[in-house]
C-alpha cells in the first residue's frame, strides 16, 4: 500500500489521519511484508495530483466547488513540488509491486 498525504491539506487533516493508519499496517508487519510506504509531504495541501505536473496551479478552479485551489491548502509552488514527488513514487511503487 502507498498512503500518500498533504501536510497542509484544508479538506481534512490527511496526515494526523493517516500516520496511525499506517501504523496499524506497520504493527500488523504489513508494511514489512508488501513494502507499504508512507509520505506525509510537507506544505502541500488537498489538490495534490502528479498529472497537473507542468500546469499553472495558482489559478486552477474546482469545476466540482468553484472554489480556488488555495481553498485546499498549500501553495502553487509546494503543491507543484509535491506533484513531482508524487509521480515517480507512485511509478517506482507499481513497478516493486506488480513485479
Amino acid at each position: 500500500m502507498l498512503l500518500v498525504a498533504a501536510a497542509d491539506d484544508q479538506l481534512w487533516p490527511s496526515c494526523p489521519l493517516s500516520a496511525p493508519a499506517f501504523a496499524h499496517l506497520v504493527d500488523a508487519d504489513h508494511a514489512t511484508t508488501w513494502s507499504d510506504e508512507y509520505r506525509c509531504l510537507p506544505g502541500a495541501g488537498h489538490s495534490i495530483n502528479p498529472s497537473r505536473i507542468g500546469f499553472p496551479l495558482a489559478d486552477l478552479i474546482d469545476r466540482g466547488t468553484g472554489l480556488p485551489r488555495t481553498a485546499y491548502g498549500g501553495t502553487a509552488e509546494l503543491d507543484d513540488a509535491a506533484n513531482r514527488v508524487v509521480g515517480p513514487l507512485v511509478s517506482e511503487f507499481l513497478t516493486r509491486a506488480l513485479q
